[in-house]
Order: structure tokens, then sequence, then C-alpha cells
């Protein structure tokens, strides 16, 4: 897994008010919103509702913002996010 600081920013789902970073495939990160995200997805309402997550190390933050990694493939997961964030364009 790459360092934090050497992660592709994903430009189209990078958003400056986001409070939540996703890497996926240790490659790119994407900057959400957590409860546009919670309320489409109810795995991710799920994940960011749970009580009793630790707060997050330094190190499992970025920008500020806590950081979720997932395994999957950067460019399929940012066309997942591109249908939750901006619909079928």
């Amino acid at each position: 897994m790459q360092e934090i600081d050497q992660i592709k920013r994903c430009s189209d789902l990078w958003l400056e008010r986001g409070d939540f970073i996703l890497i996926a495939g240790g490659a790119t990160a994407f900057r959400i919103h957590s409860d546009v995200l919670g309320q489409k997805s109810k795995v991710f309402h799920d994940l960011l509702n749970l009580h009793d997550v630790p707060r997050p190390d330094a190190e499992d933050m970025m920008d500020g913002c806590p950081v979720v990694h997932v395994t999957d493939n950067p460019d399929d997961f940012q066309t997942f996010l591109g249908f939750i964030f901006d619909g079928f364009e």
C-alpha cells in the first residue's frame, strides 16, 4: 500500500467540503460527503454509523478526514461513486 502523501486524488470526486476519504486499491483517493454516501448505500450507512468504531489514528487521516481503504479497482470504484453522487449522465 502506498503512503498517504503518494496517493492520487480523484479530481472528479474530491469534494473540498467532503468529510470522509475512501482510498480504492491503495492508489486513488475520493473525498466525499459521508451523509450522501450513507443515504445511497446501506452498506456504507451501516459502516459510517457504527458506534464502536475507534477514533482513527493520525495515520488513518488525510487532510483532516478519516480514511477507509477498500480493495476495489480505482476505476470501478470511481464509476460506482459517480453513480451515487452524479447519477446516470
